[in-house]
């Protein structure tokens, strides 16, 4: 499922894997080892077109990702590749922390910078030199003096979906729990178990976590429970995503179309 991406065809739906990490994109993969979660995951990518659908867009598969302290075992992302084609060279450049305040500029709206610097806790001069980096990704701009406010999501926030996925042989509990967790970031998240452990006991638990439940057998894979829906980007976790996107297509074009998304 690995694919080189050519900038030629931004249009057609494709998909494209993330399986190693990447320092020049900022992108950390655990390293993966077989066994019967992985024989899971693999199961149910081969049924991925019945679970989500892509339409124009193109989908990215993250394997084992870290997020922060975590490493979630999938993460599909569910992007419009029209929203990289502007990207500039800044945009690679942008850090931890200028996604930080990137995402606070997009949850507070227009904001003087005194404001945001007080609620953000940062010195005003640290927080204008974030501002200057957003503002040469052309992320960020001022409306009037020292009032400053994110450009249109559309244009600076390409995904659509950002789903979730924990799979576990048999611990239950556990999977729950850590896909619970991972709605701090995603727009979905669900368990990925054999159905003889998803019985109706056992799901509901789920109906208070917003969790979704799919269920694998040998008859093949079916969402018993769809997860809640939240609106990404719900943190700066969510903007990671975004980015390691778009680093990776930009460094494709610059690189006469050479990156691998494997």
């Amino acid at each position: 499922m690995a694919t080189s991406l050519s900038p030629n065809n931004l249009s057609s739906p494709q998909v494209f894997e993330f399986s190693q990490s990447d320092r020049t994109i900022g992108l950390s993969i655990r390293k993966r080892t077989g066994g019967p979660e992985r024989s899971l995951v693999l199961q149910f990518l081969e049924t991925l077109s019945e679970f989500v659908e892509i339409g124009e867009q193109r989908i990215a598969i993250f394997h084992e990702p870290r997020v922060e302290h975590s490493f979630p075992d999938l993460v599909l992302s569910v992007f419009k590749p029209s929203c990289f084609e502007e990207w500039n060279e800044y945009r690679r450049h942008l850090s931890v922390q200028d996604l930080k305040v990137l995402h606070f500029f997009h949850r507070t709206g227009p904001i003087e910078l005194v404001s945001a610097a007080r609620q953000l806790g940062l010195n005003e001069r640290v927080l204008h030199r974030h501002i200057q980096s957003l503002g040469c990704a052309n992320l960020i701009h001022a409306t009037s003096s020292n009032i400053w406010e994110v450009v249109e999501l559309s244009q600076a926030f390409a995904i659509s979906r950002l789903i979730a996925i924990e799979a576990k042989v048999s611990d239950g509990k556990t999977a729950l729990e850590q896909a619970a967790r991972n709605l701090w970031f995603a727009s979905e998240s669900y368990t990925l178990m054999p159905r003889a452990y998803l019985s109706d006991h056992t799901l509901t638990r789920y109906e208070s976590t917003g969790v979704g439940a799919i269920a694998c057998d040998l008859d093949g894979i079916e969402e018993l429970i769809s997860s809640n829906v939240l609106e990404v980007p719900s943190t700066y976790a969510s903007w990671l995503f975004n980015e390691w996107i778009g680093r990776a297509l930009l460094a494709n074009r610059e690189s006469e179309h050479s990156y691998a998304f494997s």
